[in-house]
């Protein structure tokens, strides 16, 4: 997905499912990082569970929508280039977000960024919709040289349908991935469920 895209979208709602006490319980210290936080639906949830939430997103049209108790927390930035220091987080989230990522390589650098900030034993959850095998899905996916899938979405959104396997390979060289759960995901339209990824790593030590 593009900038512009992402922009054009000043009203989204997320969909995407989060388990908010069992991520807090696993949280190593109080400020956690909320990446692709959009308008603030997990900032609010963070945030009534004790932690201190820091969000972070590329539009500055979502951070607007978000309520005024995080104004001060807010940061634009890419997640392949975070602007903290080394283990500085006790907990991490991207929900909804790697499928905008297009590229391996941009998810490498996610990841990578994402080791770097957090501290050893940190949880860092994410969730994605995978790929569908219903022919309105397949007969739209672009052929790539890898498992996962190039898409247009109804809405007119360039976003890609990562295999789990493949997240968590990339995920392996610095975190132990505990669980991985698929469920079936409200789409951002809400106009129909498609399959979606929930995974739950840790930062090894």
């Amino acid at each position: 997905m593009i900038q512009s895209e992402y922009d054009s979208l000043p009203e989204m709602i997320s969909t995407t499912p989060f388990q908010i006490d069992d991520f807090a319980a696993g949280c190593l210290m109080q400020q956690v990082l909320d990446i692709g936080c959009g308008y603030g639906r997990t900032l609010d949830q963070l945030a009534n569970s004790g932690l201190s939430p820091i969000g972070l997103d590329t539009s500055i049209v979502q951070l607007r929508r978000c309520t005024p108790m995080h104004f001060g927390k807010l940061i634009i930035a890419k997640a392949s280039s975070l602007p903290f220091s080394d283990e500085s987080f006790g907990g991490a989230i991207a929900l909804g977000v790697i499928d905008s990522l297009l590229t391996t390589a941009d998810l490498k650098a996610m990841v990578n960024e994402c080791g770097r900030v957090l501290m050893p034993g940190s949880p860092f959850w994410l969730n994605f919709y995978t790929i569908n095998l219903e022919d309105s899905f397949v007969s739209r996916y672009k052929s790539t040289a890898e498992t996962s899938h190039l898409i247009h979405t109804r809405s007119g959104l360039k976003v890609r349908h990562w295999a789990p396997e493949e997240v968590e390979q990339i995920l392996s060289d610095l975190f132990s991935v505990v669980r991985i759960d698929a469920e079936p995901f409200l789409s951002m339209s809400h106009r129909r469920y498609v399959n979606g990824i929930h995974i739950r790593a840790v930062r090894k030590g």
